[in-house]
C-alpha cells in the first residue's frame, strides 16, 4: 500500500541478540533464543561493487530444506527474496548494497534448525577474443589452450541457527476500549458504502507498484451485501480508469479520507479475504497529511497484507521515513493464522499511540513495533492522525501476476470496522 503512488521497499531492522549471530560458525556460542516473530540481521562488507548471487539455505526442525537464490547488483540499490514454506515457517530476507549485505531473517512459525546464507560474486563479461591466426602447413604448432575465466570469489557467510520460542513474547498493549467511530455495513443489498464514511479511490496507473487493476466508484466493485458485510470485488474485465488508463481487471479502494482520521486509538476490522493467485487484501492506514507532506514521511501502518496465495498468513508493516524524510524503510512481522482468512472470519486489529504500534489477530497481540526498534536512522512517524483504506489488489510486486488458474473474480468481506479510543 502506500498513498496513492505506490512504493514498496524493505529496509533491514536491527535487533540486539543481531551481533550474537555474527560469530563464525566455528567455536560459536549456542544460538540466542529469538521469539517468534522477532527479526533478527545479518551483515558482512563485500568486495566491491558487482553481481552477487546470494544464496539461502533453510531446514526446519522436520528436516524440510528450502533453497532460493537471488543475483543482485551492489550498487545503491533493493532487493526483496523469500523463503516460505507452509508447514514450518515464513523467512523474510532483505538485501541492501553499497558494499555491505545486511540480511533480515524472520522465523513467523514453527521453527529453524538451521539458515545458511552465502554470497558469491559473479564474474562480469569477457571481452570476446580473437581466434589465433592459422599456422603455415609447414610448421604444425601445438593448439592453443583455450582461455579460461579467472575463479569468481566466493564471501561464505557463517552458519546461522535459531531457536524459536514456542511462547510468543510478552506484549503490553495500550488500553483503548471507548468506540469513537465504526461502520456496521448495515443496509439494502447491493446499495453503495455510506458516503459520510466513505470515498474512492479511482483511476488505473499501478497505484506504485505496478499493479494491474483499475479502481472504481461502481457498485459492482464495493457494495453491501444486505446481510451486514460490505464486499469488494475484484473482476477480470476490460476497463478505462477514470484517470485514462486502460486495465484488464476493476476493483474497489474505500477510503476515510476528509472524513475521519485518528491520531491514537485501536483498529479492529472482522474480514474474510479473497483467494487466488494475484490477489492481496488490504486494510491499513495512512497519515492524514499526505497530500501536504508526501509518501513516506506521512507514515503508513499497515493492519494486515494477506495474499490470494497465501492465505493463512497476515502481514502487519510500518512504512516510513528515513532521516533524509524521502527514503523509505518497511518493517514487518507475518503470523501463522492456522485457519485460513478465504475459509472463516477473522478479527485483524492494530493498535497505536504516540511511542508504539501493536498488531493483533483475533484479539491476541502477536508483533509490536516502538520508537527503539526502528532502524537506526528511521524517523517514527506515527503519532499524528492517520486515516483508513481498504481495498483489494491485483497483481504487483507483492502479489505476483495472476495466472490461467485465478479466479476471473474474488471477494475481500468486511463485517465491520471499529476505531476505538
Amino acid at each position: 500500500m502506500g498513498l496513492l503512488f505506490r512504493v514498496r521497499c524493505a529496509a533491514a531492522l536491527a535487533v540486539s541478540s543481531a551481533a550474537a549471530l555474527l560469530a563464525p560458525a566455528a567455536g560459536q556460542a549456542a544460538a540466542p533464543r529469538v521469539a517468534e516473530g522477532r527479526p533478527v540481521v545479518v551483515h558482512r562488507t563485500v568486495p566491491g561493487p558487482g553481481r552477487y548471487a546470494v544464496t539461502v539455505t533453510a531446514r526446519s526442525a522436520g528436516a524440510t530444506r528450502l533453497q532460493r537464490t537471488l543475483t543482485v547488483q551492489v550498487a545503491d540499490r533493493r532487493w526483496k527474496l523469500t523463503v516460505h514454506s507452509r508447514r514450518a515457517h515464513v523467512t523474510r530476507i532483505v538485501t541492501v548494497s553499497s558494499r555491505r549485505l545486511r540480511i533480515r531473517l524472520q522465523v513467523t512459525g514453527g521453527s529453524v534448525s538451521l539458515l545458511r546464507v552465502a554470497a558469491k560474486k559473479r564474474p562480469q563479461p569477457s571481452a570476446p577474443v580473437s581466434p589465433p591466426a592459422p599456422a603455415p602447413a609447414s610448421s604444425p604448432v601445438e593448439a592453443p589452450a583455450p582461455t579460461q575465466a579467472p575463479a569468481a570469489p566466493q564471501i561464505q557467510l557463517p552458519s546461522i541457527t535459531l531457536n524459536v520460542s514456542t511462547t510468543p513474547p510478552a506484549i503490553v498493549e495500550p488500553a483503548f476500549s471507548r468506540l469513537v467511530w465504526a461502520d456496521e455495513f448495515d443496509g439494502k443489498r447491493g446499495s453503495a458504502p455510506d458516503p459520510a464514511r466513505w470515498t474512492h479511490d479511482v483511476g488505473g496507473h499501478g497505484w506504485g507498484n505496478a499493479e494491474l487493476q483499475s479502481y472504481t466508484a461502481s457498485t459492482s466493485n464495493a457494495s453491501l451485501d444486505g446481510s451486514g458485510n460490505l464486499q469488494i470485488t475484484a473482476r477480470r474485465e476490460r476497463v478505462v480508469g477514470a484517470d485514462g488508463f486502460t486495465r484488464d481487471w476493476s476493483s474497489s479502494r474505500l477510503t476515510t479520507k476528509g472524513r475521519a482520521a485518528f491520531a491514537q486509538g485501536r483498529l479492529e476490522i472482522r474480514a474474510k479475504m479473497a483467494t487466488g493467485q494475484g490477489f492481496v487484501s488490504q486494510l491499513w492506514m495512512m497519515g492524514d497529511n499526505v497530500w501536504d507532506v508526501g509518501w513516506p514521511l506521512c507514515g503508513e501502518i499497515d493492519l494486515t497484507e494477506i495474499l490470494g496465495s497465501d492465505t493463512n498468513t497476515t502481514y502487519g508493516t510500518l512504512h516510513g521515513p528515513m532521516a533524509d524524510g524521502t527514503t523509505p524503510y518497511a518493517t514487518g512481522h507475518g503470523k501463522q493464522l492456522g485457519v485460513p482468512a478465504d475459509q472463516a472470519f477473522h478479527v485483524f486489529g492494530v493498535s497505536w499511540n504516540a511511542d508504539k504500534v501493536t498488531w493483533s489477530v483475533d484479539g491476541v497481540p502477536y508483533a509490536q513495533e516502538t520508537r527503539a526498534s526502528l532502524p537506526a536512522g528511521a524517523q517514527w512517524a506515527y503519532a499524528h492522525p492517520l486515516y483508513l483504506l481498504l481495498d483489494l489488489a491485483v497483481g504487483g510486486t507483492f502479489a505476483g501476476t495472476p495466472t490461467q488458474a485465478t479466479p476471473s473474480s474474488a471477494n475481500l468481506v468486511i463485517d465491520w470496522v471499529r476505531v476505538y479510543g
